[in-house]
């Protein structure tokens, strides 16, 4: 997991049969988050490639130091364990062993000022402070900026290498932003893609425009998948290819709050724009993070599954008063208590 938010991702081998290298070599668990982190980063060609034609035309590395962007923050200078990759994210991989008690990982962020979804459950983090971070063997902590726009390849290009004929573009909400995507043929030809967002309550409008320059390696019609992260159900959606109405699959999950917008396939000299507006009122930023981060800790606590159960239905109550914990305190262990007291108070300490 570590190694897919680095500027370089490989399994190493050797030839000793006592030291395992190989994912599947372990249990079933490990065997599949390592799975899942190998074809995430396959999925990240498209930006990881955009970020590296970055790197060569304006010398922006696709991992800095938080100090690098914030030097006059003096957080930024004392949270070691995190970075931003690329322009659009923040990753700070878990390095520790999980705790006994509360079987999670723990990582202290500091998010820069602004807005910062979880990059996986797009739940919403305020910026300018330091959060406690838990998360299992599967999870890795992302974070997107406000009105982060990241192309990824879809499922079915993950076991090729051209130019992929679907893109996955996921945005999230809360600012207005540009993102141009960088492609060539390997040798000498090369486009890029202008992708900007306009966010506002009111409505979001996203445009896929033209590619400019070489074109000739592209696919011929290319499928954008627009995934509008942090919306509200039932969204109302329309989209145009060169000013012409067309008809787009619109799919909502629920458990992401995530709406997949699937418009016709365009050729590379076509603009798409594809606008999303509430179906009543308007499009409000997603939930802050603190309840359901607060039911995966009490999910994963090591304690009494009847006193898990009574602690999980008083959590949205705990949200509105933290002093109704206190009824737990001979429940949970002073490391549960912790991490509840951080998650629900929004806050982590830092390294000295």
């Amino acid at each position: 997991q570590f190694g897919v938010f680095s500027p370089i991702f490989r399994l190493h081998s050797t030839n000793n049969p006592f030291h395992e290298r190989r994912p599947w070599g372990y249990d079933a668990q490990t065997e599949a988050a390592a799975g899942a982190a190998m074809r995430l980063r396959h999925a990240l060609i498209p930006y990881l490639y955009s970020m590296a034609w970055i790197n060569h035309t304006q010398h922006r590395p696709l991992v800095r130091p938080m100090y690098h962007d914030h030097p006059a923050q003096e957080p930024a200078y004392h949270c070691p364990d995190q970075y931003y990759f690329g322009s659009e994210l923040v990753a700070a991989p878990f390095t520790a062993p999980a705790g006994a008690d509360t079987r999670l990982s723990r990582q202290a962020v500091w998010l820069p000022e602004g807005d910062w979804f979880d990059f996986f459950r797009a739940e919403r983090y305020s910026g300018d402070g330091w959060q406690a971070i838990y998360g299992g063997l599967e999870d890795i902590p992302v974070f997107a900026r406000a009105g982060a726009i990241v192309p990824l390849a879809v499922r079915e290009s993950w076991n090729d290498t051209d130019n992929p004929a679907a893109l996955a573009v996921h945005l999230f909400p809360g600012a207005d932003n540009a993102f141009d995507l960088y492609e060539d043929d390997g040798h000498d030809a090369a486009c890029q893609t202008p992708i900007r967002q306009d966010w506002s309550a009111e409505g979001w409008l996203v445009t896929v425009g033209a590619a400019q320059g070489e074109t000739a390696f592209l696919p011929q019609d290319r499928v954008f998948e627009l995934h509008f992260r942090g919306t509200p159900a039932g969204a109302l959606v329309s989209s145009t290819i060169d000013g012409q109405a067309v008809e787009v699959t619109a799919v909502y999950d629920k458990e992401t709050g995530s709406l997949k917008v699937s418009p016709p396939a365009k050729k590379a000299e076509q603009t798409l724009s594809v606008t999303v507006t509430a179906d009543e009122g308007e499009l409000n930023l997603p939930q802050t993070y603190r309840l359901p981060a607060s039911r995966r800790l009490a999910r994963a606590f090591k304690m009494d599954s009847w006193v898990k159960m009574r602690l999980d239905r008083k959590l949205p109550a705990i949200m509105q008063d933290p002093r109704l914990l206190t009824r737990y305190e001979f429940s949970l262990t002073a490391e549960q208590t912790r991490a509840l007291v951080e998650v629900i108070a929004g806050s982590g300490h830092h390294r000295g």
